[in-house]
């Protein structure tokens, strides 16, 4: 059924059959009153195409900013790769959470203690990812703890670059040519 009436009339018919209808909504052409199916058909009638596509658009770029993330924190997660040299070699180290960060920033300052006291020759000792505990000279400590730091910043910043892109893009086909995969460092 539809109703012509002033705005004013519209809003006291409204107030009067809102008991007796489930739904009631402005087609473009005047207000219609209709039980939930009948409503739920004429919205799907006349959805707005470029909305949809906005809200799918968005969401597209959400998930792929997620992707980001989630790439950014298996990165980080499978450790800090560092070569030690000589008989120690390259040892993957532990960056599980906030408490090994804080470890490695404790040993980081020991280290740069020592160095800072003509100690640099000092054996430190270090467990790996491999939960192998190995020795390394304060002064090579000190510079692979200020790598692991380095390391981390880029990883970040090239999160931030790929969030930046993602952000800028201004269609799906720009959105689409973002690897999120490239780049990384190792």
């Amino acid at each position: 059924m539809r109703i012509d009436l002033s705005l004013e009339e519209a809003a006291a018919l409204v107030a009067l059959a809102s008991p007796l209808v489930e739904s009631t909504f402005f087609d473009g052409d005047g207000l219609v009153f209709a039980d939930e199916a009948e409503f739920q058909r004429v919205s799907n009638l006349h959805a707005n195409p470029v909305e949809a596509s906005e809200r799918a658009f968005g969401s597209a770029k959400r998930a792929k900013s997620a992707a980001v993330n989630a790439k950014r924190e298996a990165i980080i997660a499978a450790g800090y790769h560092h070569n030690f040299g000589g008989t120690i070699g390259t040892r993957i180290l532990d960056q599980r959470g906030p408490e090994d960060v804080t470890s490695w920033l404790a040993l980081k300052l020991m280290a740069q203690d020592l160095n800072s006291s003509d100690q640099g020759d000092t054996l430190l000792p270090i467990r790996d990812a491999n939960n192998s505990t190995f020795s390394a000279k304060s002064t090579a400590v000190e510079a692979s703890m200020s790598d692991m730091g380095s390391w981390r910043a880029r990883i970040l910043a090239r999160s931030w670059v790929l969030k930046d892109e993602i952000t800028a893009a201004a269609d799906q086909a720009a959105l689409d040519a973002i690897d999120i995969n490239d780049g990384w460092p190792e």
